[in-house]
């Protein structure tokens, strides 16, 4: 059975890459947080139409990649040094679990480097996890404030660790009470929503236990929710945070190698892989003009795509529905 290639894949998403750059990164959406909360935004960095929980399972680094470089945008040197040393010892506690991960700061951007702001009045925000590849040699991190804390919880956001107050059960939150205390710090309803109101989705994301000392939880007020709940987030690495390491960041010597794969399976994990890669074109491109010449240059292409899928048989039927919504989407 012949299977698509990555030259086929290749020219795809080139064609795809033309229409899919009219999808604009708002980066005004990063806006300020309140310092005496130490706020800090998860950033999606792609349409608007993803949710907290969007495609946070499968997300993770590969743990034989974990290593990375940084350089500094703006700040002074006292603020470079503060993140160096309190991001080395995100980095120290993963290396004490077993994983395989070094941090190498720069004071300028080198080639594959991620870029780490100081803007005073961009709060604390960093990307989540492997979709952070689409920052490389951009700013994937902004520290506009400054704890150990802080740090700490952005790093490790880089390594797609979410907010754990938003944990199904975590919180029975009030939204009046909360869109009121948030909107004095200069959040949107929406910002609120991705970043203390919506559950996890556990179809989506990877639950761990919630604990109220957790650094990824928001410090939060007992008037905040029915249950008067209160949360009190601490500098300390937690049991759950070393169940959390040893099994995403983690090489385990008794994972086995996946058995080989039938031509129609690999053609499915090929198509696995060019979802990824339609995503995180979304990422990257931006400021494209309509073009409807373009556009049914791109139909055209993905109606070929989906003969070739529809032809592999009904397991692939998942891959034409994708083709279909993407054209929906584009209004093709």
């Amino acid at each position: 059975m012949s299977k698509i290639t990555n030259s086929h894949i290749f020219i795809k998403l080139l064609f795809l890459s033309i229409i899919l750059s009219s999808c604009a990164i708002n980066h005004g959406d990063i806006n300020p947080v309140v310092k005496e909360q130490g706020y800090c935004q998860m950033k999606w960095f792609g349409s608007d139409n993803h949710t907290n929980s969007a495609s946070i399972k499968g997300n993770y680094w590969p743990k034989d990649n974990l290593s990375k470089d940084f350089h500094h945008i703006g700040g002074n040197q006292s603020q470079r040094n503060y993140v160096e040393r309190h991001g080395e010892e995100v980095a120290a506690y993963f290396r004490s679990r077993g994983a395989k991960v070094t941090f190498t700061f720069h004071d300028n951007p080198i080639p594959g480097s991620y870029g780490i702001g100081y803007d005073p009045n961009g709060g604390a925000w960093s990307c989540l996890g492997r979709n952070c590849r689409s920052r490389v040699n951009e700013q994937a991190m902004n520290f506009g404030f400054l704890s150990p804390i802080t740090v700490h919880h952005e790093f490790m956001h880089f390594y797609n660790a979410l907010h754990t107050h938003q944990i199904p059960g975590a919180f029975d939150f009030i939204g009046s009470v909360v869109y009121a205390a948030t909107a004095r710090t200069g959040w949107s309803k929406a910002q609120t929503d991705f970043n203390i109101m919506n559950d996890h989705d556990p179809q989506t994301v990877d639950i761990t236990e919630y604990h109220e000392r957790d650094k990824m939880s928001y410090k939060i007020l007992a008037s905040w929710n029915r249950a008067g709940r209160t949360s009190n987030p601490s500098i300390e690495w937690l049991p759950i945070h070393d169940a959390w390491v040893d099994k995403h960041l983690v090489e385990q010597e008794d994972e086995i190698e996946e058995p080989p794969v039938d031509d129609c399976q690999e053609l499915e994990l090929e198509f696995e892989d060019l979802k990824r890669e339609l995503e995180d074109a979304l990422f990257e491109l931006s400021n494209a003009k309509d073009d409807v010449k373009r556009k049914q240059a791109v139909l055209s292409k993905l109606s070929t795509f989906k003969v070739q899928y529809s032809q592999k048989g009904a397991k692939l039927t998942d891959a034409v529905d994708f083709i279909d919504q993407i054209c929906k989407e584009l209004g093709l």
